[in-house]
């Protein structure tokens, strides 16, 4: 039997193979989030729940319940040194890097819409990723140079280098030189991002843990502009222009007007060779674009990724969804029970029909008098008692308060099982204290603290890559202006040095003095300035970490901040 050939690794055909299979992998996974959605979104026609006609939405409830815990508010970057000592180079560009990090997630890109994007997916879909990118805009500039007449009849510029360009149009310069014009791009801006990646756009290799990861990926459809822009216009050209993400897709396929639409990519990041490979699934030749990681991460990879609980033999996440799914459906058949049950319970009645007129106008209003014709005969028949019977509603009353306290059973133990207490549901029991009420609070919230912490590492190292960003491919202007440089070096220039006392010759004259050179604060400045860039710029010297204050994102209880405000300041007086 003849051999299969093997498949080159990193090949075209390599990584297509390799996506595939992630695919393949991440279906259960993939399956279970938007089944998570489509529930949370209220929809109806969710495969698990179609027998229940009615919804009580407890999973909306728990999210956005859980969702304040997790993240509220613009985390403050606070960039401190690793090992708490160094002098003061190491202390300013600490301070230096903070006020970039700061300026960016405030003023470059939506970091509230970022972080809540990617706590709302954390909590759907058990999993989260952000991606940290670099992104520069370039415009063109005219600038003159010179250039010098080499004995052979060519150009060359101040450096000695040929020089390539069109030389009909140069003029004479003083000194013999010639001046010429030519066309530059001149990085105009640059900024560091943050994206969340959606949870169907995201692969990587089969591990058993996240240390065994030897590559991750991320889907990204490019225009045809972004294409070019990116590859060139040569690669943009044999690219298919056929994919739709999933909103876009929907609008398209109601639009009569066909549109071109995008590329699907995917940028894959492997450890192994250290490189980025652009893989487009629909080419023939698979790779359209390969280099070495234009940015050293620590870590290598660009992104950060948290899960709610994994399996361990496998870094696919199992959600919190998929463990209480059986509970919601349960709240959910037992909803519509009660509404079938209550929907019996009202008053229905038959009557005599000999008693018809009697007993309409009887039921039409108040305190009505109606004359009843034969009376000894009406009598006879037992009267009104023994005409008319209402149907027995008891049994669906006791049923109603059964189902009622069985949902509100489900509830609680799903509200358990979520770590959604009863005073995060702000709910509490009449007869408790305030005492109990805050000890249960305190209890009650204990069971979120490993996540909470999970979270706000997950976030700090996102902001940590962007300060890898910032450190290494920020101009040094760009650094300085966000940092306010100047303010941070004025206070530790030396100050001017006093002028000596004159000194008396025998004669009673001033003996002549030399002049006095004082340090010039522009030099010393622009020394200090490339001092800390030069730091910034050297990864084995930099020395400072990244962190977030764990209490940052998330929702704090106001009074009780009040309070121990109140008691600090009655203490220190």
């Amino acid at each position: 039997m003849k051999a299969k050939p093997l498949v080159e690794r990193f090949s075209g055909s390599y990584w297509k193979s390799e996506i595939t299979r992630a695919k393949d992998r991440s279906k259960r996974f993939i399956d279970a989030a938007e089944e998570s959605i489509r529930v949370y979104n209220a929809q109806k026609q969710v495969g698990l729940y179609d027998d229940a006609e009615r919804r009580l939405n407890c999973w909306w409830y728990c999210v956005n319940t859980l969702l304040p815990a997790y993240y509220s508010s613009t985390p403050k970057a606070e960039v401190t040194l690793r090992k708490r000592t160094g002098g003061t180079l190491e202390e300013v560009s600490a301070v230096l890097l903070e006020r970039n990090l700061q300026y960016q997630m405030e003023c470059e890109f939506p970091f509230d819409t970022v972080g809540y994007n990617a706590a709302l997916q954390f909590l759907l879909t058990g999993r989260a990723i952000l991606w940290a990118r670099y992104e520069a805009e370039f415009e063109e500039e005219t600038v003159e140079i010179a250039l010098f007449e080499a004995e052979d009849g060519t150009f060359v510029d101040d450096k000695g280098q040929p020089f390539a360009g069109d030389v009909s149009k140069a003029k004479p310069g003083p000194g013999g030189v010639v001046l010429v014009e030519i066309t530059t791009e001149v990085k105009d801006d640059e900024s560091a991002i943050l994206d969340v990646v959606q949870y169907n756009d995201y692969l990587c290799s089969d591990a058993r843990n996240e240390t065994e990861v030897e590559w991750r990926a991320r889907r990204a459809y490019l225009a045809r502009e972004k294409a070019k822009e990116m590859f060139g216009a040569e690669v943009a050209d044999e690219l298919s222009y056929d994919a739709y993400p999933d909103k876009d897709k929907r609008s398209y396929e109601k639009n009569e007007d066909k549109y071109e639409g995008k590329a699907e990519l995917w940028e894959i990041w492997c450890q192994e060779t250290e490189e980025v490979y652009w893989l487009h699934p629909n080419s023939d030749k698979g790779i359209v674009f390969q280099s070495e990681a234009p940015i050293d991460f620590e870590g290598f990879f660009p992104c950060t990724v948290i899960a709610q609980s994994q399996d361990p033999d496998s870094v696919l996440p199992v959600s919190d969804y998929s463990h209480v799914r059986d509970q919601i459906l349960e709240v959910e058949r037992l909803t519509t029970r009660i509404h079938a049950v209550t929907q019996a319970i009202r008053t229905n009645s038959v009557y005599d029909a000999t008693l018809g007129n009697e007993i309409e106008a009887l039921m039409s209003g108040d305190l009505k008098m109606i004359p009843v014709m034969n009376w000894p005969s009406y009598k006879s028949r037992g009267g009104l008692a023994s005409g008319v019977e209402t149907k027995d509603i008891a049994p669906y009353v006791n049923a109603l308060q059964v189902l009622q306290a069985a949902r509100q059973t489900t509830l609680e133990q799903l509200y358990e099982t979520l770590k959604v207490s009863d005073l995060l549901r702000g709910t509490s029991d009449q007869y408790k204290s305030a005492t109990a009420n805050r000890l249960e609070n305190a209890w009650s919230s204990l069971g979120l603290i490993v996540r909470q912490n999970m979270f706000t590492k997950f976030v700090s190292d996102a902001i940590e890559k962007l300060g890898n960003i910032v450190a290494s491919q920020f101009d040094a202007e760009r650094i300085f202006e966000a940092g306010d440089i100047d303010q941070l070096l004025l206070p530790l220039l030396p100050e001017p040095q006093p002028e000596p006392e004159p000194q008396v010759g025998p004669d009673g004259q001033p003996l002549p003095m030399p002049p006095m050179q004082q340090p010039d604060p522009a030099m010393i400045l622009d020394g200090m300035k490339m001092q800390l860039i030069a730091f910034l710029k050297d990864d084995d010297r930099v020395a400072y970490r990244i962190k977030i204050a764990s209490d940052s994102m998330v929702a704090i209880d106001q009074a009780q901040d009040q309070a121990e405000g109140s008691q600090l300041m009655n203490t220190a007086g």
